[in-house]
């Protein structure tokens, strides 16, 4: 092979890495959605809580999870902002995080965040069950409260579980403070990985 006919060939491969990435832009940076895993459940298919692209655009639900949908605009450094206070805190390469707390044939809530470079993918119950008040997700299990406060309960967790915890929180505290007040209705495709 001349010269080049190499330096063609690896224009080309490098042109094909371009469209695919270029592609990618119809998934979210991040995701935040429902799943329901249980025994009879209707719809497997996820319920988007929230998604937001790298260009400032987000899309909500208008019922924690599913359509309607609202979609509007976000400042862009929200977004810079999250993911840099994620790397510098070592989220993106804190095994432990990645930890799914949820049980068999249960519903739970999935954070995914993929911005091409960085990956972290989040999966709990917590959130779904806490709705109930007098129930609490612990590192082992849902448990009834008891006269106990949930803080009580949690601050007695294994640190991996408070720090996933506290890694859920921040996570979910950043994206809702990019949902503007209002929103157009939106009914298009929202493309996330579920892998």
């Amino acid at each position: 092979m001349t010269q080049s006919k190499f330096i063609i060939t690896v224009l080309a491969i490098l042109a094909v890495i371009a469209s695919s990435h270029a592609a990618d832009t119809n998934h979210p940076v991040v995701a935040i959605y429902n799943s329901d895993w249980g025994l009879f459940s209707t719809n497997p298919e996820p319920a988007v809580i929230t998604a937001v692209w790298a260009d400032g655009r987000i899309v909500w639900s208008g019922t924690n999870g599913g359509a309607p949908y609202l979609q509007g605009s976000f400042a862009t450094n929200k977004l810079d902002a999250l993911l840099s206070s994620l790397d510098r805190m070592g989220a993106f390469t804190n095994q432990s995080l990645t930890q799914p707390y949820f049980g068999p044939d249960s519903r739970f809530t999935t954070i995914a965040i993929d911005d091409g470079r960085r990956r972290l993918k989040m999966a709990s119950w917590h959130e779904l069950f806490e709705e109930n008040t007098n129930l609490v997700a612990t590192a082992h299990g849902i448990e009834p409260l008891a006269g106990r406060s949930r803080e009580w309960v949690l601050q007695r967790q294994p640190s991996e579980y408070r720090s996933c915890r506290s890694t859920w929180s921040e996570i979910r505290q950043a994206v809702t403070a990019m949902i503007p007040k209002e929103g157009e209705p939106y009914d298009g495709d929202i493309r996330i990985s579920t892998k």
